[in-house]
């Protein structure tokens, strides 16, 4: 018999604090309902207490969600507790995530108490968090640099006042994967009542390492893994939920686990998350990337014509690839379209934004000889996108770029309702059209980072835009897409513009 490993996703809460990867509700819906068609058992949902909008944003979640446990974050601070508590209420099944910090440089720094108050905290935490929930989870924060001692005890008080999940952190990416492996085993034998609760891992993948101290975690009794989306999460990301599921099924011989991941889902949820935080998946990405199962080498190529086990150790139809085609084009009707947005979890409020959603769809079809599920996933974030803000808004453009002749462009935009025009030249046509809509509104925003990539495959391709602005201290990512590469671009710069005028002032759990 197999013990089953718990898939506990953080993508919408440490993934959205990417820099620039803050999502909106219905991102987060959908993100949230794509996870349960993966089937991750706990969905955690963001953080309550950083803003009422948060707090809405997780209780929605909570709401569209049925068959996996949705999870709020709290600091182990009352109102931080009740917060969460509120938030998940309505979710079938809901658990409350509180932590405080257990370090000797984080007690003595960030919260500025002594051993006794950060146990009589997590101990009072715990016991807020059971008024509205028997699913507790606490968390050693920077359990990495903790002292063993101090961590027994910690976990001790905790199962004593009713955590029902323990969960052990780097949470700056320290360790390595031995150590990692040696310290989760030595917590479990030292605990009293250790086997009373599930052991967890989260780790930060700061030095590359973060899937491999997870598995090791997992080699030395932890049994719920947390870990996100493409690996997304601040600094250098989080462990990849992909890479974890893939390693477990891959090497059952090792682990001897099974999980309640459909595998299949992996693609397209990678390509969902990707499309809406706009962070793209390189394509040397393991299990997601456009390389993972690419075959350059002769000798390899020739193996795989013959045996496929010689070089592929996983099938790509067991991840998803190949499986995203919609047998969909101009002539499709009505009926068609919408069966294939229920299943992709996508859904309209209201039968006007249907038909919407319709006539882009007709018009991409018009452009694009092949429509894929990616293609109906940029063109409804696409729609989402415009809405997010209606301050910039493009209204018509040109661009002209010929060998010899410094590239020209012409942007017309409304910018709150009124039309504006500028001309402006540049070191190519994206470079242009920034300049012009830069002439218009004077933003004074630095440009952090501007990538491309190919939706699907083909010349014909959508491509999908992404534009990383900074301003004030604030960051944010807007996206793009359209078969036309420089139109996509001022798609994103001014949905990236929209997101800056909006204000929007969150808490950060870890401060």
């Amino acid at each position: 018999m197999r013990d089953q490993l718990i898939i506990f996703d953080t993508t919408l809460r440490d993934g959205e604090q990417s820099p620039g990867a803050a999502m909106t509700m219905d991102k987060k819906i959908r993100i949230a309902r794509q996870l349960e068609k993966l089937g991750v058992d706990v969905i955690e949902a963001g953080f309550a207490a950083a803003s009422p909008g948060d707090f809405e944003a997780v209780r929605a979640v909570a709401e569209s969600i049925k068959g996996t446990t949705v999870c709020s974050l709290a600091r182990a601070i009352e109102n931080d507790v009740r917060r969460a508590g509120e938030a998940i209420q309505p979710a079938k099944s809901g658990r409350i995530h509180t932590f405080i910090a257990t370090s000797p440089i984080h007690m003595k720094h960030k919260l500025r108490m002594n051993e006794d108050q950060v146990v009589e905290r997590a101990v009072s935490a715990v016991k807020w968090a059971l008024q509205y929930t028997d699913d507790v989870e606490f968390s050693a924060e920077d359990a990495v640099r903790s002292e063993m001692e101090f961590l027994v005890r910690v976990f001790d008080a905790v199962i004593q006042a009713g955590a029902k999940t323990l969960n052990v952190p780097d949470t700056v990416g320290y360790s390595i994967p031995a150590a990692w492996g040696e310290r989760i085993k030595q917590l479990i034998e030292q605990v009293p009542d250790s086997d009373k609760v599930v052991w967890s891992t989260h780790c930060h993948n700061d030095l590359g390492l973060a899937v491999a101290n997870s598995l090791a975690a997992v080699s030395n009794g932890a049994r719920q893994v947390e870990c996100t989306i493409n690996g997304l999460g601040e600094r250098a990301g989080n462990a990849s939920l992909e890479e974890i599921v893939m390693a477990v099924k891959t090497r059952r011989d090792v682990f001897n686990l099974d999980t309640h991941i459909d595998t299949t889902q992996i693609v397209s949820t990678s390509k969902l998350v990707s499309s809406i935080t706009g962070y793209p998946v390189q394509p040397n990405k393991a299990i997601v990337g456009a390389n993972a199962f690419a075959h350059e080498s002769g000798i390899h190529q020739d193996g795989i014509l013959k045996h496929r086990e010689t070089y592929e150790i996983m099938r790509a139809e067991d991840v998803g690839w190949n499986a995203n085609k919609l047998s969909l084009g101009k002539l499709s009707g009505r009926n068609a379209l919408r069966q294939r947005f229920k299943e992709l979890n996508i859904e309209f409020a209201s039968e006007e934004l249907f038909n919407a959603a319709f006539e882009r769809f007709k018009e991409l079809a018009d452009r694009k000889h092949e429509i894929f599920d990616e293609d109906l996933q940029a063109l409804v974030s696409n729609e989402l996108v415009v809405e997010v803000s209606k301050h910039y808004r493009l209204v018509a453009m040109t661009a002209h770029s010929e060998t010899g002749v410094l590239p020209v462009a012409q942007v017309v935009m409304s910018m709150d309702g009124e039309e504006h025009q500028a001309e402006a030249q540049g070191g190519g046509p994206v470079d242009a059209i920034f300049k012009a809509i830069e002439k218009i509104v004077k933003s004074g925003t630095q440009l952090l980072l501007y990538s491309v990539n190919n939706i699907t495959s083909g010349t014909d391709a959508q491509g999908e835009v992404t534009v990383r602005l900074s301003k004030g201290g604030r960051i944010v990512n807007g996206q793009g897409a359209d078969t036309d590469i420089v139109v996509a671009s001022a798609k994103a710069y001014l949905n990236a513009l929209n997101k800056l005028h909006i204000k929007n002032e969150r808490a950060h759990p870890q401060v």
